[in-house]
C-alpha cells in the first residue's frame, strides 16, 4: 500500500478545508456538480446513497429519503452561481453528514489519491512532504487522471524529480474559479520549497510551506506573493531562518 509521509497526512485535512470548506450537506459546485464535505464530489446518485445521511434529530435517511435529497439540490442549477455557494444549499438540502463521517469520507479519498498517484508518479512515495502535498493538492481539485493528462510538462518534472521545474508549470485554471488562487499560489510555494530540500539536503519528512525567504526565487507576480498565500492560509514557515544542513553546528 502507497504511503504518505505523516507531517502530510497529518496536515492534509485541515490544508484541504481552508480552501473548500467542511460542508456536511449536499451542495454544487462552480461546475454544478453535486459535492459535500470537503470539495467530494457525488455526481452520481449511487455515490450519495453511499453516505450515512441523517436527519437534523440524528435520524438514519433511508436510501429514497437520500435520492431525494440529491436530487432535489441537484435539479437546482442556481446553487453553482458564486454568489450562492454552499450556504444556499444548505436551504435546499434537508439531510446531513455526521462530523466523523465526513472526515472518513476525506480520508478515504485521500488514500485513494495516494494510491494513483504513487501508480502514476513512481517519485510521489520517497517526494519531499512538501511536494506530496502540492501533487495531493492538485490531484484533489483536478482529479489524478485530468492532472497527469493536462499538465504534461509538470508530469515530466515529477517523473525527473525536478520540483523547481514543477513549481513554474503546476498553474491552475483560475477563471470562473476564484478559489483557485491561493490554492496555486500555495502550490507554487510548496513545490518551491520541495526543490529547497532536495537542493540542500534537508530531512524530506518535515512539512514545509514556503522555502526559506533567502533561498526562494524572486516571487510572482510581485514582492508579496509569499506573505500573501501564507496569510491566506493561516500558516506560517517553519523553517524561515533555518540553515542548510551543511551550515548546521
Amino acid at each position: 500500500m502507497a504511503k504518505i509521509r505523516e507531517s502530510v497526512r497529518n496536515a492534509f485535512r485541515s490544508f484541504t478545508e481552508k480552501n473548500e470548506g467542511r460542508i456536511n450537506w449536499f451542495y454544487l459546485d462552480v461546475r454544478a456538480l453535486p459535492t459535500i464535505g470537503a470539495g467530494c464530489i457525488v455526481d452520481r446518485v449511487e455515490l450519495a446513497l453511499k453516505l450515512p445521511m441523517t436527519w437534523p434529530d440524528g435520524r438514519r435517511a433511508t436510501p429514497d429519503e437520500i435520492r431525494e435529497d440529491w436530487a432535489r439540490v441537484a435539479a437546482d442549477k442556481s446553487l453553482a452561481a458564486l454568489t450562492a455557494g454552499a450556504a444556499a444549499a444548505a436551504k435546499v438540502a434537508r439531510l446531513r453528514l455526521p462530523q466523523a463521517d465526513l472526515d472518513r469520507l476525506t480520508d478515504a479519498r485521500l488514500d485513494a489519491n495516494v494510491a494513483d498517484l504513487a501508480r502514476r508518479y513512481p517519485t510521489f512515495t520517497d517526494a519531499p512532504a512538501s511536494a506530496q502535498l502540492g501533487m495531493l493538492s492538485m490531484a484533489w481539485a483536478l482529479g489524478t487522471d485530468k492532472m497527469q493528462r493536462e499538465f504534461p510538462k509538470f508530469s515530466a518534472h515529477v517523473h525527473a524529480r525536478d520540483w523547481a521545474s514543477a513549481a513554474a508549470e503546476c498553474k491552475m485554471r483560475e477563471s470562473d474559479n476564484p478559489g483557485i488562487v491561493h490554492r496555486n499560489a500555495s502550490n507554487r510555494l510548496l513545490f518551491l520549497a520541495a526543490a529547497w530540500v532536495a537542493d540542500t539536503g534537508a530531512d524530506p519528512e518535515p512539512l514545509r510551506w514556503a522555502p526559506p525567504a533567502d533561498e526562494a526565487p524572486p516571487p510572482e507576480p510581485g514582492p508579496t506573493l509569499r506573505d500573501e498565500a501564507m496569510k491566506a492560509w493561516g500558516l506560517q514557515v517553519p523553517v524561515e531562518n533555518e540553515a542548510p544542513p551543511s551550515e548546521r553546528g
